[in-house]
């Protein structure tokens, strides 16, 4: 049962996982994937990712908030910053 929970998690994700500019293979995933790091999701890709987890695995929400793991930072200059 978990394998099947570990592989829907994963197909969850993996459209989100995407090809990146300087690397033509896409993200693999793992247990230790980080969706920030490895991903690089911006904030409004992972939240609409996790309300997608939240309905299609009927997993509480809880006091999850977005802006926990993705705050709102001032407007930066870095052209290759997300």
């Amino acid at each position: 049962m978990v394998d099947n929970i570990e592989q829907r998690v994963y197909e969850l994700i993996r459209p989100y996982a995407g090809v990146y500019l300087f690397s033509f293979e896409p993200v693999e995933l793992t247990l230790e994937s980080d969706l920030d790091a490895d991903l690089y999701l911006e904030d409004l890709d992972a939240s609409e990712l996790m309300d997608t987890f939240f309905s299609e695995l009927r997993v509480e929400r809880g006091n999850f908030n977005i802006k926990t793991y993705y705050p709102d930072i001032p407007f930066s200059w870095n052209l290759f910053k997300k």
